[in-house]
């Protein structure tokens, strides 16, 4: 198929859309090599976190366009009723996006148009530049752990920024191990008892918060598996962290690492011990491990937690927003997202409450594909959330603490 990129993209181009497996060798090639040239090379945006989703989901689609023969944006995305494109990994889509060669900035919705899509949502999106601009509706700030020097330099930096707070946790960790026994973190653990036990620990801090339940969903537990079953071979790998007190597992984070990048998407730890603050505990002597780990990057994903502020040293943007391209399809989910943004726009505290209630339904709809499931989860958080303060609402990520 081939098709103009509109007056920004003077010579002609080309447009593909097809299944994730149906990619050539040559596609699959200048994918990676977008995802190097890009400045951060999420995992999430790598050609092997989309065969894993394709693997969870079964449902993965490419669209590739270029200039001549060279491919220069690459979009996967899940292909979902109505011709809707959603972001790549369901419930693990924290970082997504199009990669885009540097000069390319064809118009989305003529790709979109071509490619068939009726819409495509972001909500977590990596921008490359002009080519998604016009439809930001919005954004979070994802913060990160930059380690380029030592570990102990990084602490020390980390100290002198926030003197009181470091101090303070500090000294909790002092008193955990003084009363009650041995810290211990298990770089790269594969005991399967301590895996469980994190998906547990999740589970009760989703159902307490009253967030979806992600763990639910089988896609989503197909995916977490199959990321841990990733062999040392694997260029994209899964990796567990296991912070353990007199041997027994106390938190936890697991999530997928490719290169020297990091990505957790399960963050969560023993309730009984909160006032401790393990989740922070980890982080601390994760940093010290992450040389021998091979990484120099650690995502910590959006939110206010306590332990962001203090160990994050990177922050970025990751914007919300829809395009649409064409078709029957696109005018009815234009039409919707026009009566969401109305009823946002109605006086406060409704309007707060329909922006919190649109936000759940988007999670709900990216995680949950059966449709009488997604009816009863966004039934049940309406009921529980959409109209309660809650200082959960302002950390939305799979990982929060």
């Amino acid at each position: 198929m081939t098709f103009s990129t509109a007056s920004r993209v003077e010579c002609a181009g080309f447009l593909r859309e097809s299944a994730l497996g149906a990619l050539q060798l040559a596609d699959v090639i200048a994918w990676r090599t977008l995802q190097a040239a890009s400045p951060r090379r999420s995992p999430l945006t790598s050609y092997e976190f989309a065969k894993l989703a394709d693997a969870a989901h079964g449902d993965v689609r490419v669209v590739l366009a270029g200039r001549e023969d060279a491919v220069e944006f690459v979009l996967p995305f899940h292909a979902r009723g109505n011709r809707f494109a959603r972001p790549l990994g369901g419930a693990f889509s924290d970082v997504h996006g199009a990669l885009i060669a540097e000069g390319f900035t064809p118009d989305l919705a003529d790709i979109l148009r071509g490619a068939g899509v009726s819409a495509y949502r972001f909500t977590g999106l990596d921008d490359a530049g002009p080519v998604f601009t016009p439809f930001h509706a919005g954004s979070d700030t994802s913060l990160a752990i930059h380690l380029q020097g030592s570990p102990e330099e990084f602490i020390a930096q980390r100290r002198r920024d926030n003197v009181k707070r470091v101090k303070n946790y500090q000294r909790l960790e002092n008193k955990l191990e003084r009363e009650q026994g041995e810290l211990k973190l298990i770089a790269s653990d594969d005991s399967d008892v301590h895996f469980e036990q994190l998906l547990a620990w999740k589970r009760d801090q989703l159902h307490r918060t009253g967030f979806f339940d992600i763990l639910a969903v089988p896609e989503t537990m197909r995916m977490l598996r199959l990321a841990r079953d990733l062999g040392p071979n694997s260029d994209l790998r899964g990796l567990m962290l296991t912070l353990t007190l007199n041997g027994q597992p106390i938190a936890g984070h697991f999530g997928v690492m490719l290169g020297d990048h990091y990505h957790p998407w399960i963050a969560a730890y023993d309730p009984a011990l909160a006032q401790f603050s393990p989740g922070l505990i980890l982080i601390s002597r994760a940093i010290h491990v992450m040389p021998q780990l091979g990484l120099s990057r650690y995502e910590l994903g959006v939110g206010h937690a306590q332990y962001k502020r203090i160990y994050a040293n990177e922050a970025r943007e990751l914007y919300q927003g829809i395009a649409f391209g064409g078709g029957f399809h696109a005018v009815t989910e234009r039409a919707g997202e026009h009566l969401g943004r109305s009823l946002e726009n109605l006086p406060a505290p409704v309007a707060h409450a329909m922006r919190r209630l649109r936000r759940r339904a988007d999670q709900i709809a990216a995680a949950e594909v059966r449709p009488m499931k997604r009816v009863a989860a966004l039934t049940d958080a309406f009921i529980k959330r959409s109209f309660k303060a809650s200082a959960a609402e302002t950390a939305h990520g799979v990982a929060n603490d």
